[in-house]
């Protein structure tokens, strides 16, 4: 069973993200949650689990704090400001738009934390043309949310094929 999510990004930076890593994060978890105990071992899978909700949580985590330190700057800032000063830009269209079907819990905090960033970029924009941050600090926000989820993906890359390395016999010529 899946849930269904229509999700919209509109950075494309971002909605790139999810399109390249969301789907093999998602078929990760939820085929090592459902078979890693019968190849790996018990200990094994809870181990590749934990470590996947590691870097999932950290993801987030730090996704959401970012966010919520854009919002205060952004607060601050427009409050400072006369509203006819203030500048705000509008996207011209959504950069990935669709429904996703996820199998696992997990991968809707990953999906949290791609909304988390989808705004921290729009906040920090906000305020780029606004005067208040450089294009270097929007940029380093997408590379590190591009760091974030990479690593989660090669660790869910690696994962499916130690699964199926240790799910084959291995034949001797």
């Amino acid at each position: 069973m899946a849930i269904r999510k229509d999700v919209e990004f509109f950075d494309v930076s971002i909605a790139s993200s999810a399109e390249r890593f969301l789907g093999l994060i998602d078929l990760s978890i939820y085929t090592i949650n459902r078979r890693g105990e019968y190849i790996l071992g018990e200990t094994d899978a809870e181990k590749v689990m934990e470590r996947f909700a590691s870097l999932v949580n950290t993801y987030r985590d730090g996704a959401i704090s970012e966010r919520d330190q854009a919002d205060v700057l952004l607060k601050i800032e427009q409050d400072l400001v006369f509203d006819e000063d203030w500048i705000v830009p509008e996207y011209r269209q959504t950069a990935f738009k669709m429904s996703v079907y996820i199998k696992h819990p997990s991968t809707l905090k990953v999906l949290d934390g791609l909304f988390a960033y989808d705004q921290l970029v729009r906040n920090l924009t906000i305020l780029q043309w606004n005067g208040k941050v450089d294009q270097v600090r929007i940029d380093q926000a997408r590379h590190h949310e591009r760091q974030a989820l990479s690593k989660i993906h090669q660790f869910a890359g690696s994962s499916l094929i130690g699964l199926n390395r240790r799910a084959r016999p291995v034949t001797k010529p």
